[in-house]
């Protein structure tokens, strides 16, 4: 998924035949993709969101730091309760992203369920880390990986959403995906 400015404030976008923005300067700009090393390989699924102009915007800029915290709660639930040894439902990875976007008062902003299972496809039949869409309440297993992906989408104008992949071998985390910001100031969602 590519889109740009207001189109990036649609979690699910797809360009239509006509319509779609030119990426231009000052634009948010988010790319999500997939990718699988081969036959049989688990997929990664990443979003990254980028401004594309010299400085970020102030709104810009905390839009994005609400959702980076958010999907640093979601993951250190994961690690806490791995460490414990009793992994967290989806619900329960859903409802730790989800009540840093509430306290900051963009609960109606944030659209859609935290993550997905990720298998063999990108979306697969495992445990999605939600308590929006539906209530998940199967805990993650050892040996499974899932997307955390916290979104604040303000309707007509900007969109920010950061994706990780997370694994479990042997229960413990593994964290595909990259964290946390860069030096490249433009880069919202490494």
């Amino acid at each position: 998924m590519v889109a740009a400015d207001a189109h990036t404030a649609d979690p699910h976008y797809l360009p239509p035949a006509q319509g779609s923005s030119v990426v231009a300067r000052n634009s948010v700009l988010l790319l999500d993709f997939a990718a699988a090393m081969g036959p049989g390989t688990i997929p990664g699924d990443l979003t990254r969101v980028y401004f594309m102009g010299e400085s970020v915007p102030e709104e810009v800029s905390r839009i994005a730091s609400i959702v980076f915290q958010a999907r640093d709660a979601a993951l250190r639930l994961v690690r806490e309760r791995a460490e414990a040894g009793k992994l967290p439902t989806g619900a329960e990875v859903d409802t730790a992203a989800r009540s840093v976007i509430d306290k900051a008062g963009y609960a109606a902003a944030f659209l859609h369920r935290t993550g997905h299972n990720i298998g063999l496809r990108t979306h697969g039949d495992g445990v999605n880390n939600d308590d929006f869409e539906t209530h998940d309440t199967r805990r993650h297993l050892p040996e499974t990986c899932f997307s955390i992906e916290p979104g604040i989408y303000l309707a007509g104008r900007f969109g920010i959403r950061t994706e990780i992949d997370v694994c479990l071998p042997g229960g413990k985390v593994e964290v595909r995906g990259g964290m946390g910001q860069t030096a490249v100031p433009a880069l919202l969602a490494p």
